[in-house]
């Protein structure tokens, strides 16, 4: 292969993957819009989908005979840890406090779980799964909920009388949200000082 057809396929590749990051970055900041205007819907779709996919859990783990209960039993005590979280929602009171720490935990756990499950099944005749099968299990059945509850929450501070929204008349921003808005002011303000004729034009 040559190198001019090496290098132009490096840099499409690279292309692709911020364009890939971007999309991603653009689905959660819409995904935090909504989650801020529609709390009580945001509040019964979690609630739901702990409730569903721990049903799911059980009946994988009973009904299929290649998937460990062990692991079954894993993901469901994972989703468990994130109904504290529910208690206060959307308000996050301490981000140190154990309720977040043991669902952040919980988290990181099922999905080393689950992975070292497909790795070891990759390795077996007929057992590997595709990639967008994998994929889509990670997605319905580790992340959902967890950044379901992370687009959506709120640290107390937003709630106080005294707090940086109440003192601005803004709304409450989510804590997503919140990292997104300054990662892209950070990203302006590198605009500004790089080249302060391009960020005044855009």
């Amino acid at each position: 292969m040559g190198f001019v057809l090496t290098s132009i396929q490096l840099v499409a590749g690279w292309v692709a993957i911020l364009v890939l990051a971007f999309s991603i970055a653009s689905l959660l900041y819409l995904l935090c819009d909504l989650a801020e205007e529609n709390v009580g819907f945001t509040r019964q779709f979690l609630k739901h989908s702990i409730q569903i996919i721990c049903a799911m859990y059980l009946i994988m783990g009973v009904a299929d005979p290649d998937i460990p209960l062990q692991k079954c039993a894993i993901g469901v005590a994972c989703h468990v840890a994130y109904l504290p979280l529910m208690r206060t929602f959307p308000v996050l009171q301490n981000p140190l406090s154990p309720v977040p720490i043991i669902a952040l935990a919980a988290t990181i756990t099922n999905h080393i779980s689950w992975f070292r499950h497909f790795l070891a099944a990759a390795g077996t005749a007929g057992g590997a799964a595709s990639a967008t099968g994998m994929l889509g299990f990670f997605l319905l059945f580790v992340w959902m909920v967890p950044l379901g509850f992370f687009v959506s929450m709120i640290t107390a501070d937003e709630c106080l009388p005294m707090g940086r929204t109440s003192m601005s008349g803004e709304k409450k921003t989510g804590i997503l949200k919140r990292l997104l808005d300054t990662i892209l002011q950070r990203k302006d303000d590198v605009v500004s000082n790089v080249a302060p004729g391009l960020s005044k034009q855009y």
